[in-house]
């Protein structure tokens, strides 16, 4: 019912005018985005129904082929003209796991043994702060901060090398790979970096946000020691929620494993998406590999 096409019999064109006309899609599954952030990709396509799913791999130890969640792409979904249904769904992750011998796959659907994560997402009409958001808001109304949206990736990038502080996950923005893909975003104009800017015209914090089909998404945030006081970040997220998101828009926050992330989330009132994680194994490679990862 289901069949794999390998990336070569994919046709950029075709794929990314599919996707365009589907009833679900977004950003992150146009091909060049896929080609930027993920080391192998395919796609299974339903032989009877305008269906088809998006899979990133890569070779665990090298060898065996697997599913993977690469940098930047939170999770995947079916895309097309129809619904699946259950059979769907169950059919598909039978096929994904008769072709790849082992994986992690984070998707909307949920099945048996799943673990569930959870995704935060921000309409106009549910946004409200609570306590700690409307005082960071009027810290930064009283320093004051303005806002300053740029769609050149060179100015941050600039920004991040001379002026960032060492964040947490420093590997992940100083590496080619997210290079690339901010570049590469702003270059087909599917993305803006929103800066919150002192009265001396000090960058405070930077946002990446993609915008596409109707959709808003958080990629990444920068915030200084003097940004977090000032409560620079909540004044991005505020400034775009009523200067620059459209009514027909949606903010898509996605999620976070670290509670402090989540917690700030909602505290916009942002709304939970549940989504769903299975991991498998069938190779003793996979699970050498898997083990020598926690023994780490």
């Amino acid at each position: 019912m289901w069949t794999w096409k390998e990336r070569h019999q994919i046709h950029d064109e075709e794929w990314n005018a599919y996707l365009s006309a589907s009833l679900n899609p977004c950003v992150e599954y146009l091909s060049w985005y896929l080609d930027t952030c993920a080391v192998n990709w395919g796609c299974f396509v339903h032989q009877k129904k305008s269906m088809r799913l998006p899979v990133a791999w890569t070779k665990k130890a090298g060898l065996i082929p697997a599913v993977t969640r690469p940098p930047y792409l939170q999770k995947i979904r079916i895309i097309g003209n129809e619904l699946p249904d259950v059979e769907d769904t169950l059919t598909l992750y039978q096929c994904i796991r008769q072709h790849f011998r082992c994986g992690t796959l984070d998707w909307e659907y949920h099945l048996p043994d799943s673990r569930i994560r959870m995704n935060y997402i921000l309409e106009r009409s549910h946004y409200r702060l609570n306590q700690s958001h409307t005082r960071h808001l009027k810290k930064s109304m009283q320093n004051p901060l303005t806002y300053r949206m740029s769609e050149d990736p060179e100015e941050l990038l600039y920004w991040l090398d001379h002026n960032g502080e060492r964040y947490v996950y420093e590997k992940d923005f100083r590496n080619d790979k997210f290079r690339s893909l901010v570049r590469t975003l702003l270059k087909h104009q599917q993305a803006f970096v929103l800066f919150a800017v002192n009265a001396m015209d000090e960058i405070q914090s930077a946002g990446i946000f993609t915008r596409g089909f109707g959709r808003l998404l958080f990629f990444l945030s920068f915030t200084t020691a003097a940004g977090r006081k000032n409560g620079s970040m909540v004044g991005i997220l505020n400034h775009v929620v009523y200067e620059i998101m459209q009514p027909y828009e949606i903010l898509d926050l996605e999620g976070s494993d670290i509670p402090g992330v989540a917690l700030f989330y909602e505290g916009f009132n942002a709304q939970k998406e549940p989504y769903f994680e299975l991991q498998w194994s069938k190779h003793l490679l996979c699970k050498v590999a898997e083990f020598v990862k926690r023994m780490r």
